[in-house]
């Protein structure tokens, strides 16, 4: 049987990423002074290890330093069988010398 990290993997083609955990949220939103809930999934991923450290420019792998911030940044995925999918994530600074 799969579960739904694997479904949720497998949908989003979330190849070079692992999801660590994800948490299924009810959102509020109104339409024509209507309100309504709709269901939310936020995923939070982190790259591979091997992954984790490489410049988005050159694609070496660079010493990190820190984390970018507090919080975590938020990608909008596309949606999965009507849920909407957002992607967290927190990024490590990297210093490349490129």
């Amino acid at each position: 049987m799969a579960t739904p990290y694997i479904i949720l993997k497998k949908l989003m083609d979330l190849n070079q990423i692992r999801v660590i955990s994800f948490e299924e949220q009810d959102v509020p939103f109104s339409f024509h002074k209507e309100k309504f809930m709709r269901k939310r999934i936020l995923a939070h991923v982190m790259p591979f290890k091997s992954r984790q450290s490489r410049c988005p420019v050159c694609g070496k792998s660079c010493p990190g330093y820190d984390y970018q911030s507090n919080s975590e940044i938020t990608w909008r995925a596309p949606n999965v069988n009507g849920y909407e999918v957002l992607l967290c994530y927190r990024p490590k600074r990297i210093q490349c010398p490129e």
